[in-house]
């Protein structure tokens, strides 16, 4: 029996087990759909409806800038025409609900199906749940992910096909299609999947690199080209703003039409993802394993990647609200660093520089604490109205200074 003849064999996953991480990926979703719901996470979304209503009589640069993308403009225009106009507040909402609830569905399946292992498959779906919502808190950022989720899924599948195969320059080509696609959509958030991503296609096999150049890499560069089409259409038309949304906001901020300012606190949390796919490009191209990857060993790596800037974020940004969850993906981080695999390739190198990282960000994750907790009796009151567990009391705002700007602030 050849080496290759057992790879992939898993045993199939049981019913209760099935089950368990199926209730806790619903769990997670119903969580911060009830977040959206109240409000609390769709700060813009009078802007967002704005856009929806006034999309034709807006300026190139004020759509890029508001919806994160051309497709998510039209989206957003679709959900406000079939709410026929009466509650767009309240169409955006939905919209954003319904929208990540289809992205959910479709990447439990694809994660299911990829990588035969519940846990993996919640834990995958909680990276990028937990990504998109902590990126900025924003409704139109959280559409944007919740819109890439599918497309990404879609060509973490053709990968798979190309990989396989017969048919993989096609296979290849339809992946980065896919990817073009979801740039297109949520340039800010879709790029670094996407080099993770191309990581992962870039080392699936022990063969020849020009055969993987040819019939893997350069058809999959050719479909992202077409698929991103309609961004390169909008960067002809206007690409002060385009460059806004591939930038904005979590490398940097507008100030002016001529301007780009970084800011250290935003690319700090992109920093750990972006040296890791960096990591996981390298090996791929020098490092030959004895036996071919499986497209399944990709989803630690994503998942890790993803999970690493996620946490990144609300680590430099000192949200508090937000700690519980940056102290989840880090143990996702972890998990998928140490998922058990029978067999020698590349993602056991990647686990120490994976470890390592989650165990840095998870302490910095933890720092905030030490100067928030002075702090924390003062702001029960006003976080639970913002969440909608309590009323705003008439003479809140008159007997405590503080607490509207401390509200606002929150």
């Amino acid at each position: 029996m050849s080496a290759v003849s057992h790879i992939g064999h898993r045993a199939e996953p049981s019913r209760l087990a099935r089950g368990a991480w199926a209730l806790a990926a619903v769990c997670l979703f119903l969580a911060i759909a009830i977040r959206i719901a109240t409000g609390e996470v769709t700060a813009d979304e009078n802007a967002l409806a704005t856009l929806a209503s006034q999309l034709g009589q807006m300026r190139l640069y004020d759509q890029i800038e508001f919806s994160r993308g051309p497709l998510v403009a039209l989206y957003l225009q679709a959900v406000h025409a079939l709410a026929g106009g009466s509650d767009p507040v309240l169409a955006i909402r939905a919209g954003v609900i319904v929208a990540w609830a289809v992205s959910a569905i479709v990447m439990w399946k694809v994660a299911l199906r990829v990588s035969e292992s519940p846990m993996m498959a919640f834990l995958c779906l909680a990276a990028v749940m937990a990504n998109g919502y902590l990126l900025e808190g924003r409704g139109s950022a959280l559409l944007a992910a919740s819109l890439c989720v599918a497309p990404l899924a879609a060509a973490y599948a053709f990968h798979q096909a190309a990989v396989a195969g017969p048919g993989r320059i096609r296979s290849a080509f339809a992946s980065g299609f896919a990817f073009g696609l979801a740039i297109a959509v949520a340039p800010s958030l879709a790029i670094v999947y996407s080099a993770l991503l191309l990581g992962s296609l870039i080392s699936p096999r022990n063969e020849d690199p020009v055969v993987r150049l040819t019939r893997i890499a350069v058809p999959s560069a050719i479909g992202m080209a077409v698929g991103t089409l309609p961004l390169t259409i909008y960067w002809a038309a206007d690409p002060i703003a385009v460059e806004a949304s591939l930038l904005n906001p979590v490398l940097a901020q507008l100030e002016h039409p001529f301007g780009v300012v970084l800011h250290e606190v935003d690319l700090a949390s992109w920093l750990p993802a972006l040296l890791l796919a960096i990591v996981v490009v390298a090996l791929g191209l020098t490092r030959r394993p004895r036996v071919p990857m499986l497209p399944s060993d990709g989803v630690p790596i994503v998942l890790a990647c993803a999970t690493v800037s996620a946490a990144g974020f609300v680590a430099t940004s000192g949200a508090l609200p937000e700690l519980a969850t940056a102290a989840f993906v880090a143990l996702a981080v972890a998990a998928a660093s140490w998922w058990p695999s029978v067999r020698p390739t590349a993602i056991g190198a990647v686990r120490p520089v994976i470890l390592v990282t989650t165990v840095a960000m998870a302490v910095v994750a933890v720092l905030p604490l030490a100067s928030q907790v002075p702090h924390l009796a003062d702001r029960v009151p006003s976080l639970m109205v913002r969440i909608g567990l309590s009323p705003a009391m008439p003479g809140a705002r008159d007997a405590d200074p503080g607490f509207a700007s401390r509200l606002a602030a929150e």
